[in-house]
């Protein structure tokens, strides 16, 4: 049970380690695309003729980019809620599975205590002979 709790924590922090892979992805997406307007806006401001015209430009382009911005956090945002929801949900279920192939098989032991150790027994035997078939085709004997 503590290896499963284990994989299950793993696999949520691995879960969570990509989303937020995920966002800092788009985060450097937005902030590469703000580079990019800036760096437009910029050339359009010095090569414009009529500074009161260049003003309505540079404000209609701040605009798009705050636009931009809050669109794209907003995106990554939902993103990472999602990761993190999904990563919940799935150890939720596993948990859930986990738990209820440990009460059958505890009940099945408590039900049929000889026909278990019989079983484990033999699966315990056909394990050694594979192991032992492995090794030996291995050396060549």
């Amino acid at each position: 049970m503590a290896q499963t709790t284990a994989n299950a924590k793993n696999n949520v922090e691995e879960l969570v380690d990509k989303a937020k892979d995920k966002v800092q992805e788009t985060s450097d997406t937005v902030r590469e695309a703000v580079r990019e307007v800036t760096d437009d806006i910029a050339e359009t401001v010095v090569a414009g003729r009529d500074a009161a015209s260049d003003n309505v430009r540079q404000l209609r382009a701040r605009n798009r980019v705050q636009t931009a911005i809050d669109q794209a956090a907003d995106r990554a945002h939902e993103f990472a809620d999602w990761g993190i929801s999904a990563t919940f949900d799935g150890v939720d279920q596993a948990r859930e599975t986990y738990d209820r192939y440990s009460r059958e098989t505890t009940t099945y032991i408590r039900r049929q205590p000889v026909k278990s150790v019989l079983l484990a027994a033999g699966i315990g035997a056909a394990l050694a002979a594979l192991l032992v078939g492995s090794i030996s085709s291995r050396r060549g004997d």
